[in-house]
């Protein structure tokens, strides 16, 4: 039986032939790719015919389940007694086991249906009776509370006690026998839309608010805090680890990490508060703006507006709000990076996942796996690094003491490879193999895994980042001048009084030897400096046989070393491996690269079980 669709309008041949075929794709569980140039309509013949389906599954298996337990209770009824009552007995129990656990599914799943049309009522009764005045007393009065907390802390905080390491301990091998977690038959099968951009993405919840499915659908916008995060004194970090790593920090202390102001330059200590919760961190609130996320189809302009209003976070509503979506829409990136989608917990296995605007996929994930360090990153974050160790050296332990020199080390071979020598061209490109570039760059007896986790896990890169924007370069190179001159002046005082006894000749003046001022590349943030460094690392540990790494020899504005991805298709497999189906479009198939690549690359390396649905011309 051909499926019907539901179209705002008469569809055009065209657009009927596309849903069609998307439709069976999906269905039969099958990998699709699909040409369909700009103007025919396919962002809304995509939203109607994989809506379609999904709302015909959910029939599809409601129907199954109350066909099956009628069957079982026919059977149980209507059993014929036998010789072997013992077998009778056994089937009996069997079936009645069988009834017990389909029934249970079946009563699960119209209680979802229930809680959905009470959770529209309850959203509905919110909306309509909209009082702010409490929230907005409470808000206030929160925040007054906790500015008075943090002014008492900071008062008594020790000196750079933010920047300072905690002890790290590595973790032994239990990780590997952490429990597994249990398939959920009640999971909610998702249909993953994917496209290049959050714009683009957007046209497809305007398509979809135009279909019947806008009131029965439950949808949520995937993006990161950089785009969501709606605190005024984060999202002014431009860069996104800072702020991932703020948002976290003003979850787990009030007084541990650094009070920013704009462009992420830190404010004097004496003179401003201590970070505190984040205000927007409220579990009622983002409760609130989940369930009203859930109910309404709201872009992420009007994800974030809501936020504003209800005091909450857009970026934990859509998390949380995630489990009980149906459609959720999310850029390429989130999709092709493991990070990422274990960051989010991002669940594809045996859901359906649409690629759109495939041909710029490889692109996505040459991105996703390449790891780019600018000569002038590797320098600020050397300098600083060794400023670091030099000014705490006293109050950090051993292990991470011994853990920052190794770190500081492998920077300084980095660099030593981009840094033209006199026999070397001023400007020259070379490629290198992972087991090469190791060696080339006498790094390999070095340990670089655990090296990196110690850095994630002791947020090395924020604390580098504070300390790099309190002290300035001046400051950090006049302490290092002082110490210098004053463990000089006591050595030479030792061999002058010496020479005094000897004979009664005037000591030798003193005269301090002050080095050059370092130079040292102040616009770049050491903090950010270090993130690149450590994906680079991260790259370097994998191993890869397709990894390469390209070598730009210059100076500080020129050199750079960058980790390659030759084949991304690798990364790729096992994303087509989880999901029920996965459809491919794009405007023109034949863009050089494109699906047809990643396909044909995942046939060569036997990691693509699936059938070929076609290529449909439009």
């Amino acid at each position: 039986m051909e499926p019907v669709f539901s179209f705002p309008f008469q569809p055009y041949a065209i657009q009927e032939k596309f849903m069609k075929e998307l439709y069976i794709t999906i269905d039969k569980q099958r990998l699709g790719i699909f040409e369909s140039p700009t103007g025919t309509g396919k962002s809304l013949s995509i939203c109607c015919g994989a809506l379609q389906w999904l709302k015909n599954s959910k029939q599809e298996v409601k129907q199954d389940l109350e066909n099956t337990i009628k069957q079982l209770k026919d059977d149980i009824s209507n059993s014929a007694g036998t010789d072997d009552w013992l077998q009778e007995e056994y089937e009996k129990i069997k079936k009645n086991q069988t009834l017990i656990s389909l029934q249970s599914k079946l009563d699960r799943i119209k209680k979802k249906e229930e809680d959905f049309k009470d959770l529209k009522i309850r959203v509905a009764k919110q909306k309509s009776n909209i009082n702010n005045k409490p929230l907005d007393k409470y808000f206030h009065k929160v925040e007054k509370k906790e500015d008075k907390e943090n002014i008492l802390d900071d008062s008594e905080r020790e000196e750079d006690i933010d920047l300072i390491l905690d002890e790290y301990e590595e973790k032994g091998n239990d990780s590997d026998q952490e429990e597994e977690v249990e398939d959920n038959d009640d999971e909610v099968t998702k249909i993953y839309i994917s496209s290049r951009t959050h714009s683009q993405l957007s046209q497809f919840i305007g398509e979809i608010k135009r279909t019947e499915f806008k009131d029965d659908i439950r949808l949520v916008t995937l993006a990161s805090r950089q785009h969501y995060c709606i605190n005024s004194e984060v999202n002014k970090l431009k860069n996104v680890n800072l702020i991932n790593e703020r948002c976290l920090d003003m979850q787990k202390s009030k007084t541990k990490s650094t009070s920013v102001g704009e462009e992420g330059k830190v404010l004097k200590k004496t003179k401003t508060k201590s970070c505190a919760a984040c205000p927007y961190y409220n579990q009622a609130n983002i409760t609130k703006l989940k369930e009203r996320m859930l109910v309404d189809i709201l872009d992420m302009e009007d994800l974030v507006k809501c936020g504003k209003e209800l005091k909450a976070c857009p970026y934990y509503s859509s998390r949380m709000a995630l489990d009980e979506a149906e459609v959720v829409l999310i850029s390429h990136a989130g999709i092709v990076s493991s990070g990422a989608r274990s960051g989010i917990s991002l669940k594809l296995k045996e859901n359906v996942l649409i690629l759109d605007e495939a041909h710029g996929l490889t692109a996505a994930l040459e991105n996703a796996h390449s790891a780019p360090v600018s000569a002038k990153q590797l320098s600020s974050v050397k300098t600083f690094l060794q400023f670091y160790i030099n000014k705490y050296r006293a109050r950090l332990s051993s292990k991470n003491l011994l853990s920052l020199n190794q770190m500081s080390f492998v920077i300084t071979k980095l660099l030593g490879i981009i840094k033209p020598t006199p026999q070397e061209k001023k400007e020259e490109t070379k490629i290198y193999t992972l087991e090469d570039f190791v060696i080339k760059a006498e790094i390999d007896h070095m340990n670089l895994r655990p090296l990196v986790e110690f850095c994630r896990n002791t947020r090395l890169a924020p604390k580098l980042h504070g300390f790099s924007m309190r002290y300035s370069q001046q400051t950090l190179e006049d302490e290092m001048k002082k110490t210098v001159v004053n463990k000089k002046s006591s050595f030479q005082s030792f061999l002058s009084n010496i020479s005094k006894k000897k004979d009664e000749a005037p000591p030798p003046e003193i005269v301090p030897d002050v080095k050059p001022a370092l130079q040292v590349p102040t616009e770049t943030s050491a903090g950010s400096g270090l993130y690149a460094v450590l994906d680079f690392l991260e790259m370097l540990c994998d191993r890869s046989e397709n990894g390469r790494v390209l070598a730009q020899i210059g100076d500080d504005q020129k050199g750079q070393l960058k980790y390659l991805l030759l084949n991304p298709a690798e990364h790729f497999a096992e994303v087509v491996k989880q999901c029920r189906s996965v459809c491919m479009l794009q405007r023109y198939i034949n863009l050089g690269l494109n699906a047809w690549d990643i396909y044909s690359s995942l046939i060569l390396i036997n990691s693509y079980t699936y059938d070929i649905q076609m290529t449909c011309v439009f």
